[in-house]
């Protein structure tokens, strides 16, 4: 700052780029994400010139330029809307919604964001804190979004530049064999209601993950508490409008909004509590009527794309959060109709539907849905057996009959996994354009950043690792978790086996829950040593992997030291304020 000519040469090169973004006043205006594209990527001679990128509800146009204007209001009280997806004078479509008055006082709803009390913000709102000087080798992306000092009125393309940054580096993260399809149907979403509570969440999450990095790489936080920071102003407007709207009816965007701002929870490393957004996904699954249906599958099936991958982030986190809450899942009859009540692969093959990779959870989350229905199930079984044993009424051989079901179930039902393959959709136009002004937005069909392996047998590898880990979690219900018993050693030994063989990738954290859970049950200290490192590869500051690694570390050294059962639940409730999920 004190070389005067270094901050003018910086001034004008943010102007040069903004005014090629089309983010100046009084300059001409180009699409968010096409600043430099190439005119072929949207000429109507596109491969995408068909239906195949309208909106994931069934409107709207394959291209920016037609949608309406992504906007930002001010957080600090001007009622200025921000152009993001070209002019928004006299759009009907720009609705700016205040939420913070003139004397900086926060207008809250009537459901308040957990990071506040019911009560306002100071009343003088503080500026942004400026952001330490970056070293070479620290993420240039996060650079580009933090380096500098920020306003204390957000530039126009503060929200885009968050946007931009989700498409290229975290939407990889949030799900391993999501592919370009769900990038398009996020992308969808954000085009109908360009300054709602997809796109809030979105950026909130952002937000949240460029702190978080940043804090890794050893600088400073520019907030410690988040107080008045770019992720709480975001998260205060998302979790306002998703409320706001849960009043009278939710829509496929609240929900997919919910499972952004429940991902903004794990980011955190549980700054925020996941279980509200979860509840508020449940209930629109609820509303879509599904839950009740007698064929869901086809109800599923007759989905918009959007709908599609809400209800599949729901079921995924609504039964993997019975590992920790220790409960049944909210909706069990349904997912026995849904996995297994005549509507798997070759049920749905004799009715004529030959491809049905858009409806099963492992085109999301890498785990099949037998595998998960089974999950369901011996969390069923350990509450039944928790009920039985209060009432001293508990049957082992029923508990154990119960269990072989079960487990006969996980073992032959292995057919499904072959009949999916890789998401090879292309990457929406008006996103791959993204790499002209905005960085790389990196196509990625099938999701294995540093894989070495072809991907069906990566798509292979992962399924039976969460095969096994199903197997072996039933077991510590039928034999409590002590890692002596011959199924449960034999269970881990597998597990560790089949980790061995898949490369270390950002696969790794979809793998949270078996790297747990074979982790705390094992005694030898190479597996241990192993699984730890399998974790701490993905140590970034983000997610649950440091809650996780201290789960496993006090197992450890409470059997070492005490002998008995290992309860790696109970040690999920003691990691901190809120409980961590095993995603």
């Amino acid at each position: 700052m004190r070389d005067k000519q270094a901050v003018e040469d910086y001034k004008a090169g943010i102007k040069a780029q903004l005014t090629r973004a089309g983010l100046i006043r009084g300059q001409p205006k180009s699409s968010i994400l096409q600043a430099s594209a190439p005119a072929s990527s949207v000429s109507s001679s596109s491969v995408f010139a068909s239906q195949q990128f309208q909106s994931a509800t069934g409107a709207g146009s394959s291209q920016i330029n037609n949608m309406p204007s992504l906007t930002y209001v001010d957080p600090m009280g001007d009622q200025t809307v921000m152009t993001m997806f070209g002019s928004t004078l006299n759009s009907p479509q720009t609705i700016p919604i205040p939420l913070y008055g003139s004397d900086g006082r926060f207008q809250r709803s009537n459901h308040n964001s957990p990071f506040s009390p019911a009560g306002s913000l100071p009343s003088q709102p503080s500026p942004m804190v400026e952001m330490p000087h970056f070293n070479d080798e620290f993420n240039t992306a996060t650079q580009s979004l933090y380096g500098t000092q920020m306003p204390s009125i957000p530039d126009e393309g503060f929200q885009m530049s968050h946007i931009v940054y989700y498409f290229d580096h975290i939407r990889k993260l949030q799900y391993a064999f999501a592919g370009n399809s769900v990038a398009n149907i996020t992308y969808s979403l954000i085009l109908q209601d360009p300054q709602g509570p997809v796109a809030n969440a979105i950026s909130a999450l952002v937000a949240l993950h460029c702190t978080r990095t940043r804090m890794v790489h050893g600088h400073r936080a520019p907030n410690s508490n988040l107080e008045n920071s770019p992720e709480i102003r975001f998260y205060d407007s998302a979790h306002q409008q998703i409320y706001r709207n849960k009043q009278t009816m939710l829509s496929e965007s609240d929900a997919n909004a919910a499972i952004q701002m429940l991902s903004f929870s794990l980011v955190s490393g549980g700054v925020t509590d996941w279980r509200p957004m979860l509840d508020i996904a449940s209930e629109w699954l609820v509303r879509t009527g599904i839950t009740t249906n007698d064929n869901p599958k086809l109800m599923m099936m007759n989905m918009n794309e959007a709908s599609r991958l809400a209800l599949k982030a729901t079921m995924w986190f609504d039964i993997m959060s019975t590992l920790t809450l220790r409960t049944t899942p909210k909706h069990l009859s349904f997912y026995r109709r849904l996995f297994r009540g005549g509507g798997g692969y070759w049920a749905l093959a004799q009715q004529g539907i030959s491809d049905e990779s858009g409806l099963r959870m492992d085109s999301l989350t890498g785990c099949p849905d037998e595998v998960l229905l089974g999950i369901a199930e011996v969390s069923t079984l350990s509450c039944w057996k928790t009920q039985e044993l209060r009432k001293g009424s508990l049957s082992m051989r029923e508990l154990i009959r119960r269990g072989d079901v079960i487990e006969r179930h996980l073992r032959t039902q292995t057919e499904t996994m072959l009949s999916v393959e890789a998401d090879q959709t292309q990457l929406h136009p008006d996103l791959s354009s993204a790499t002209a002004e905005f960085g790389n937005v990196q196509e990625s069909p099938t999701g294995h950043a540093g894989a070495s392996l072809p991907v069906d047998d990566i798509r292979r590898l992962v399924a039976d690792i969460f095969r096994e880990t199903a197997i072996l979690y039933l077991h510590t219900v039928l034999s409590d978790s002590n890692p002596g018993v011959p199924e449960i050693m034999k269970s881990v030994d597998i597990v560790v086996q089949l980790l061995n063989r898949l490369p270390v990738s950002n696969i790794d954290r979809c793998l949270v829950f078996p790297i747990c859970l074979a982790g705390c049950l094992t005694e030898d200290p190479r597996k241990r040593e192993f699984l730890k490192a399998r974790l701490q590869g993905q140590h970034d500051g983000c997610g649950n992997t440091d809650e996780v690694l201290r789960v496993m570390e006090t197992s450890w050294q409470r059997r070492d030291n005490r002998g008995g059962p290992v309860e790696w639940q109970e040690l999920l409730h003691t990691q901190g304020h809120y409980l961590p999920l095993l995603v």
